[in-house]
């Protein structure tokens, strides 16, 4: 279990990030991981701790948005924030272009990892996390197909 921690947290490595050519979304200027607390490794099903054993890296070249946040809510959660770095990795995990073979649950779960391992506030990742399991169906399915899912 290569990078397996008590508590999970990201690689010291903080990414240059710039906006893409055509102005948005951000483009990711050099690779960076986030290594999963053993709690949630060991609590994960067989095909989220097999994708997993090692950690995520999100590549060099990647682009997100940051945190995908609906316009109605942007005043109380912007795209950006405490939670930029967790939303990444999420974006990573639900893109099409995501190496790891994991399910939707696996992905979301480490989004709440990585807030706690950020600081982030229990009401802001309880909110966030709340709303990636409820609404993170659409967006998954459009980028890495139903037939991936729980």
């Amino acid at each position: 279990m290569k990078g397996m921690q008590a508590e999970g947290r990201f690689s010291d490595i903080t990414p240059s990030m710039r906006l893409a050519v055509d102005g948005w979304p951000i483009l990711i200027e050099e690779s960076f991981s986030y290594f999963l607390s053993q709690d949630l490794y060991e609590s994960m099903g067989d095909k989220d701790r097999r994708a997993f054993a090692g950690g995520v890296v999100v590549p060099a070249g990647f682009k997100t948005d940051l945190a995908s946040v609906p316009r109605l809510f942007t005043r109380i959660f912007p795209p950006y924030g405490r939670y930029s770095m967790a939303a990444i990795v999420h974006d990573y995990l639900y893109s099409s272009y995501c190496k790891y073979d994991c399910t939707r649950q696996g992905a979301d779960r480490i989004f709440l990892d990585a807030m706690i391992d950020r600081g982030v506030s229990v009401f802001t990742r309880q909110c966030l996390y709340r709303a990636v399991r409820v609404g993170g169906w659409a967006p998954w399915n459009r980028q890495r197909g139903s037939l991936n899912d729980e």
